[in-house]
C-alpha cells in the first residue's frame, strides 16, 4: 500500500473520535438482485454478483461506465478501433474489432442486450440498480457471454406524482441536469418521464485550431409506461433516446519514438504527441507515387506538445451519435409461475472523425515532378538568355562558338551558382523551397479544408431486434426452475475510412497542383488536366514517364499474343487456344502481331490502352478519377447476425442448507458477412471502375462481388452450469460451480481484402466462493476464487490495412473480494480487490507487424538503387548498396544461411540463353548457359548477384526510392509496405519479379506468447472507501473518501513499451447533506483529489502511419456541487 493511502487512512481514528463512537453497530443491508430472473439476495447466490443501488450511484457520483472503471476492481473501459468501445469485468475484455464480432462482456438494459459502445455513452440516468455478473452467463441471459453481464435496471413508474430534479455544476464548464417524475394517469396506467442534459467543456487544447477539444454534449430522455391489464398481468413500454454531438477524443494522445525506418521504434516507449516518420509508413510510399512526398520528412519541424492537456492536430475530432431503444415487457403471474416476455428494437447512427497521425505537418507537400518542370523552365530561360546575349550571339555568328557550347557554358555557370547557394535571380527548386498545400473534402468531414497526413472516419448504422421469453417457477417444494427462449438479430453496417493526402491525390490527377502544368493551352506539356485521369495505374505510368524527362515512348502490346510459357493466347490461358485459333473463330479483333502500335507518346499510349480495354469490354485503366470513398483505406462491412437459443436453470434443494443448480443452454448463431477491405483500387485486382462508389459491385458484378467478399457461417453450441451451495450457518454460505461459455465465430477482412474466418470462443470456468455476514451483522465478507480457461479467445490485431481477429488460448485465474465493515453505527469501511494471474498459454505465437523480426536495435540502414553502380555496372565502394551487400553476405555466413536463399529460378531451365532471350524469358539478362547445362535451375548465389537482380529489375525501379533495408540485431529486414506483407505483394503484378525471394521476409518471425500476461489485465486492483455519517443542521451529512489503485498493464499482445500502462492511483472525496424531511439534498465532490494525471490505457495502431501508440489519460481533478430536489 502506498504512503499516500496510508496517510489518509491514518485520519480514520481521528475522524471517529471527533464525531463520537456509537457502540450500537449498524447492520449490513440486504441487497436484492433480479438479473437471475428470480429476486434474491446477493448473499444467497452461487455466483459472483456486485450490485450498485441508486443510493450508491448518488453517493459515489456514478453517472456513466467511466466512473465504474475507477471504482470497481477489474472493470475496464477501453476505446477500440473505429466505432467500438470495449467493456470488461474481472479484468476480462474482448478486443475483437468489426461488425461481425461479439463482445465477451454483454451489456443489458432491463435484461435486454444493447451494444456495448452505446452502453458506455448513454450513462445511468434515472436508474434504480446496476448489477454485474462475472463469468459465463449463458444459462441466465438470452445473449450468450463468456466474460460476464452488466445489467442496468431503469426506474419504474409509480402511481403518484412524485419526482426529482438534480443539478450538477463542476469545473471545466461541467453541467448535468436531470429531471424525473411519475404520473398517475389512471388507476391502471402510470407513467414516468426522465430527461437528462450533460455539457462539459473540452480539457485539451489543440494548438493548431486554437480550440479546446474532448468536450461532451449529450441529451437523453426516457418515457416509461406501466399498464395493469388485470390483477395478474401488466405491460411495460419503455422508450429511450440518446443524442451526442461533440468533439470528444477517441484517444487523448499518441506516443512514438520517431525512426526513418520503422516509423516508430517498436521497442521504445516514445515521446508524447509525436507522429511516426513518414518514410517508415505505408503512406510514405503513396506520397512518392502521388508526388506529394518526395522523400521528405513531413513532420521534421512540427510541434510535439509535451503536455497531456495539449495536442497539435490538423482538425478537431467530431463525434455524432443517435440511439433509440424501445422495450416492451409483458409480465403474467400464475399461481406457481411467472411468465415474462421481453422485446426490444433499437437503432444506432454513429459518426466519428479523427486525425490518425496525431500531428500537423510542418512541411508542405513536395513533388519531384514539379521541381523538375520548374527547374527545366529556369534552365530553358537561362539558355535562352545566354543565346540572346549580344556577345554570345556575335561569337556564334563569327564561328567562334557553337550554340551547343554556349548552352553548355550557360548551364555549367547556372549549376555552379546553384551549388554556391543561388540567389533569387538564380533559383533552384527542391523540397525545401518548393512546397504546396492541398485542399480536400473527405467523407464525414465538415466541408473542404487544407490538411496533411492521415484522417479517419467511422460510420455505423445498426438496427437490433430481440425477443426473450422467460418462465419462472415458484413452487413450495424443493424443485424450481427458470426457462428461457431467445431470438436476436442485428443488422449492422460499419464503414471505416483511413484517408491520406497522398492516396486522395492518387484517386484524381486534378486534385494535385501538378496538374496545372498540364492544363489546356499551358504550353509544351500534354493536356492532361480535366480529362478524368487518376488511379494507381495512371500514376505509376505517369511517374515513370516524368522520370524520363517526358520523352519516353511506348509500345502497345497485343493482349492476344501467345504466352511464351503456355503457348496459348495471353488473353485467357484457361481457354487453351492460340492467338491464331481465336482469330479464326472471330474472337480476336487485333490479329496476332506482338506489338499493335509502336513508339507512342505518353498521351497517345494511355489513350490507346484505354480504348483497347474498352473494346474488350474491360474497365479503363487511366482515365478513371476514383470516387471519394476510395481516397485511401476503406473497410466496408455490412453484416447480419442472428442468434436463437433455449436456456434455463434447474434449482433443487437437497436439504434446508444445501442447494444444487443445473444449467443448460443450446444456441444457434448465424452470420451473413460482406467484407470489403481495400486500399483504393490497388488491393482489388477485380475492381471495376465506376465514377460512383458501389459496395456491391466492387468485385465487378454483383455475382462476382458476392463470391469474393461475402462469407456466411453458423455455429451451434451447448453450454452448461453446475453449482452446489451449502449454508455453514445462518451467516455463512460456500459454493462451488463449473460452467462453460461460448461466443460465436465470424469473419473479418484481412490486409489483402480476403475474408478471414475465426472460430468460436469457448471458456471453462471454475469458481469457489464464500458469502458471509459476520460480527453480528457488522462485517460483510464475500470472497471468490476462480479459474477460467479460454480456447480460441478473440483478440484483434492491426496488420497492414486491416484489424484481424486472431484466436488464442489463455488462462485467467483470480481471487476477488468485496468487504464492508461498520466500525461504528456512523462509520464504515469498504474494501474491494481483484488479484489476477492471467497469461497466454504455452505454444501460442503470433506475428508482430510492427516488429516483424523481433529486433531490439538497428545497426545500419541502407537505401539501395541503380545510382550506387558506376558506368561499368560495378557497385561504388562505400555506397549503401555496397554496405548492404557486405552485411547480407556476412549475415548469411554467420547464420549458416544457404547460398540458394539468394538465388532465383533460372529464367529458362534447360534452354539456351539465346532461345530464352528470344522468347522473352530472360528480361534481366541473367541467364547462364553454364548453369543450365549443369542442370542448376538457379542463378545468382551471392549477395552481390542478388543486389544486381533487385536493382536491375525495371519493375522495381519505381519502388526502390522508397525501399530501405536495415541491419538489426536479429537480421536484415526491409520496410516496404510496412514490412509485414509477403513476397508476393512486393510486386504482385510482375511475373519477372514475383519469383524473387526476399530472404529478410522469408519466414515471418512468430513471437512466442506463452506466459505473457493477457492484454489489459493487471495483477492487482483494489479500492478502499471510508464512509461517515453525522447529524448537521437538522439533517444528515454523508461523507465518503475513496482510494483506488489499478495495477500496471499492457494493451498489446507483445508486451511493447509503447503500450505499457503503469500503476494508477486515485483519491476521491464525496459529500451529501440531506435535511430530515428528505425534500432535497446538497452535495459536493472532488474527483482525482491529487490531480494524478495517470495513463489509463493504450493500444497500438497500424504501420499505415508508422505504428504510434494511441493513449488515453484520466480526467484532471474535477470539483463540483450537486443539488437535488424531491417533490
Amino acid at each position: 500500500m502506498s504512503l499516500r493511502i496510508t496517510k489518509y487512512l491514518l485520519l480514520l481514528p481521528l475522524t471517529i473520535s471527533l464525531f463520537g463512537i456509537n457502540l450500537v453497530a449498524q447492520e449490513i443491508e440486504e441487497v436484492i438482485v433480479t438479473s437471475t430472473k428470480k429476486a434474491a439476495s446477493v448473499q444467497d447466490l452461487a455466483l459472483s454478483v456486485q450490485a450498485l443501488t441508486s443510493t450508491d450511484m448518488v453517493e459515489a457520483q456514478i453517472t456513466e461506465t467511466e466512473d465504474m472503471a475507477e471504482l470497481i476492481p477489474g472493470f475496464i473501459q477501453s476505446p477500440g478501433i473505429g466505432s467500438g468501445t470495449n467493456v470488461g469485468i474481472r479484468g476480462l475484455i474482448g478486443t475483437a474489432v468489426g461488425a461481425n464480432t461479439t463482445a465477451s462482456v454483454q451489456s443489458h438494459i432491463n435484461g435486454l442486450q444493447v451494444n456495448s459502445s452505446v452502453f458506455t455513452t448513454i450513462g445511468f440516468f434515472d436508474s434504480s440498480q446496476i448489477e454485474i455478473l462475472s463469468g459465463p452467463q449463458g444459462t441466465l441471459f438470452g445473449r450468450n457471454a463468456t466474460g460476464g453481464i452488466i445489467n442496468v435496471t431503469t426506474t419504474a413508474p409509480e402511481h403518484n406524482f412524485e419526482g426529482s430534479m438534480k443539478f450538477d455544476i463542476g469545473q471545466g464548464g461541467q453541467t448535468r441536469m436531470t429531471y424525473a417524475q411519475n404520473f398517475d394517469l389512471t388507476d391502471k396506467l402510470a407513467a414516468r418521464i426522465a430527461v437528462q442534459s450533460y455539457e462539459k467543456d473540452g480539457q485539451i487544447y489543440n494548438i493548431h485550431t486554437e480550440n479546446n477539444i474532448d468536450n461532451r454534449s449529450t441529451e437523453d430522455y426516457r418515457i416509461s409506461l406501466n399498464y395493469a391489464i388485470n390483477d395478474t398481468t401488466e405491460l411495460d413500454i419503455i422508450h429511450q433516446s440518446h443524442t451526442a454531438d461533440d468533439n470528444r477524443s477517441h484517444f487523448t494522445a499518441n506516443r512514438c519514438e520517431r525512426d526513418p525506418f520503422y516509423g516508430c521504434l517498436p521497442w521504445e516507449e516514445g515521446q508524447l504527441n509525436t507522429p511516426g516518420f513518414t518514410s517508415g509508413s505505408v503512406d510514405g510510399l503513396f506520397g512518392i507515387l502521388a508526388q506529394t512526398n518526395n522523400n521528405n520528412d513531413d513532420f521534421a519541424n512540427s510541434i510535439y506538445p509535451s503536455s497531456i492537456d495539449e495536442v497539435n492536430r490538423d482538425f478537431d475530432p467530431h463525434t455524432k451519435q443517435t440511439f433509440d431503444l424501445t422495450q416492451i415487457i409483458l409480465t403474467k403471474q400464475f399461481d406457481n409461475f411467472e411468465l415474462k416476455v421481453r422485446a426490444s428494437t433499437s437503432d444506432r447512427d454513429y459518426l466519428r472523425t479523427g486525425d490518425v497521425d496525431g500531428s500537423v505537418a510542418s512541411e508542405g507537400a513536395t513533388s519531384g515532378v514539379i521541381n523538375a518542370i520548374m527547374n527545366g523552365g529556369v534552365q530553358a530561360a537561362v539558355v535562352a538568355g545566354a543565346l540572346a546575349d549580344p556577345t554570345n550571339a556575335g561569337a556564334i555568328d563569327a564561328g567562334l562558338a557553337t550554340t551547343e557550347q554556349v548552352t553548355a557554358g550557360a548551364l555549367a555557370a547556372y549549376d555552379a551558382a546553384v551549388a554556391a547557394g543561388g540567389t533569387a535571380a538564380i533559383p533552384f527548386f527542391d523540397n525545401d523551397n518548393n512546397q504546396f498545400d492541398i485542399a480536400l473534402g473527405l467523407p464525414c468531414m465538415d466541408g473542404v479544408g487544407e490538411w496533411s497526413g492521415s484522417f479517419e472516419c467511422s460510420d455505423v448504422v445498426e438496427t437490433t431486434d430481440q425477443v426473450e421469453i422467460n418462465l419462472v417457477s415458484d413452487f413450495d417444494g424443493p424443485l424450481n426452475f427458470v426457462a428461457g427462449l431467445f431470438a436476436w438479430e442485428s443488422n449492422n453496417h460499419n464503414t471505416f475510412y483511413t484517408h491520406t493526402q497522398a492516396y486522395n491525390v492518387l484517386r484524381s490527377f486534378d486534385l494535385h497542383p501538378m496538374s496545372n502544368y498540364f492544363a489546356v493551352g499551358n504550353g509544351s506539356l500534354p493536356e492532361l488536366q480535366g480529362q478524368g485521369y487518376g488511379g494507381l495505374a495512371f500514376y505509376n505510368q505517369f511517374v515513370g514517364w516524368a522520370g524520363s524527362g517526358f520523352i519516353e515512348t511506348y509500345d502497345l502490346e497485343n493482349p492476344f499474343y501467345d504466352d511464351p510459357e503456355t503457348g496459348y493466347s495471353g488473353i485467357d490461358p484457361t481457354l487453351e487456344a492460340t492467338c491464331a485459333q481465336l482469330t479464326a473463330a472471330q474472337q480476336n479483333p487485333f490479329g496476332c502481331d506482338e506489338i499493335l502500335q509502336s513508339n507512342l507518346d505518353f498521351v497517345s499510349y494511355i489513350t490507346a490502352a484505354d480504348a483497347l480495354l474498352a473494346q474488350l469490354g474491360q474497365p479503363v485503366a487511366f482515365k478513371r478519377t476514383l470516387p471519394m470513398e476510395l481516397g485511401g483505406l476503406i473497410q466496408d462491412n455490412p453484416v447480419i447476425q442472428e442468434s436463437v437459443a433455449i436456456y434455463g436453470n434447474l434449482f433443487y434443494d437437497i436439504s434446508d442448507d444445501t442447494k444444487l443448480t443445473i444449467g443448460y443452454r443450446a444456441n444457434d448463431d448465424k452470420y451473413d458477412d460482406y467484407s470489403v477491405n481495400a486500399l483504393g483500387d490497388g488491393t482489388n485486382p477485380d475492381y471495376v471502375y465506376s465514377p460512383v462508389y458501389d459496395l456491391y459491385t466492387f468485385g465487378g458484378t454483383v455475382e462476382a462481388s458476392d463470391a469474393e467478399f461475402r462469407t456466411k457461417g453458423s455455429d451451434t453450441a451447448e453450454t452448461f452450469k453446475l453449482a452446489i451451495q451449502h449454508n455453514l450457518n445462518d451467516d455463512m454460505m460456500v459454493y462451488a460451480s463449473v460452467s462453460t461459455g461460448n461466443k460465436p465465430g465470424g469473419s473479418t477482412p484481412d490486409q489483402y481484402g480476403n475474408p478471414s474466418v475465426f472460430a468460436p470462443e469457448t471458456v471453462d470456468s471454475f469458481e469457489f466462493g464464500l458469502r458471509s455476514i459476520l460480527m453480528d451483522g457488522r462485517l460483510l465478507m464475500n470472497l471468490t476464487a476462480f479459474s477460467m480457461e479460454f480456447q480460441d479467445a478473440h483478440t484483434s490485431q492491426v496488420v497492414g490495412s486491416a484489424a484481424i481477429t486472431n484466436s488464442l488460448d489463455y488462462t485467467h485465474n483470480g481471487f476477488e473480494g468485496q468487504m464492508k465493515f461498520f466500525v461504528t453505527e456512523a462509520t464504515s469501511i469498504d474494501f474491494n480487490f481483484l488479484a489476477l494471474d492471467s497469461t497466454i498459454d504455452e505454444g501460442e505465437s503470433l506475428f508482430n507487424p510492427l516488429n516483424p523480426n523481433g529486433a531490439t536495435q538497428i545497426l545500419d540502414v541502407y537505401r539501395i538503387g541503380p545510382d550506387d553502380y558506376d558506368a561499368d555496372g560495378v557497385v561504388i565502394e562505400g555506397s549503401d548498396t555496397a554496405r548492404w551487400i557486405a552485411a547480407l553476405q556476412a549475415q548469411y555466413a554467420a547464420t549458416g544461411g544457404l547460398s540458394q536463399d539468394l538465388l532465383v529460378n533460372q529464367p529458362a531451365t534447360g534452354l539456351p540463353c539465346a532461345t530464352a532471350t528470344f522468347l522473352g524469358m530472360n528480361e534481366l539478362g541473367l541467364c547462364s548457359d553454364a548453369l543450365a547445362a549443369s542442370g542448376n535451375s538457379f542463378i545468382g548465389g551471392t549477395a552481390a548477384s542478388y543486389a544486381a537482380l533487385l536493382t536491375g529489375n525495371e519493375d522495381a525501379q519505381g519502388l526502390l526510392p522508397f525501399l530501405m533495408f536495415a541491419l538489426t540485431d536479429t537480421g536484415i529486414i526491409a520496410n516496404y509496405q510496412g514490412r509485414n506483407l509477403s513476397a508476393g505483394r512486393w510486386v504482385a503484378d510482375s511475373d519477372t519479379f514475383a519469383g524473387l525471394p526476399l530472404p529478410w521476409l522469408a519466414a515471418d518471425y512468430l513471437v512466442p506468447l506463452g506466459g505473457t500476461r493477457t492484454p489489459f489485465t493487471s495483477e492487482l486492483d483494489y479500492n478502499i472507501a471510508v464512509n461517515h455519517s453525522m447529524a448537521v443542521m437538522s439533517g444528515m451529512l454523508d461523507l465518503k473518501l475513496t482510494y483506488s489503485h489499478k495495477g500496471d498493464s499492457n494493451g498489446d499482445l507483445f508486451d511493447s513499451p509503447l503500450t505499457y500502462t503503469p500503476d494508477q492511483d486515485y483519491l476521491d472525496l464525496y459529500g451529501n447533506w440531506t435535511p430530515n424531511d428528505g425534500d432535497y439534498y446538497v452535495g459536493f465532490y472532488v474527483k482525482n483529489l491529487e490531480d494524478s494525471r495517470n495513463l489509463a490505457g493504450s493500444r497500438t495502431t497500424s504501420e499505415m502511419v508508422g505504428g504510434p501508440a494511441n493513449l488515453y489519460f484520466t480526467q484532471p481533478r474535477t470539483a463540483g456541487v450537486t443539488f437535488g430536489l424531491n417533490f
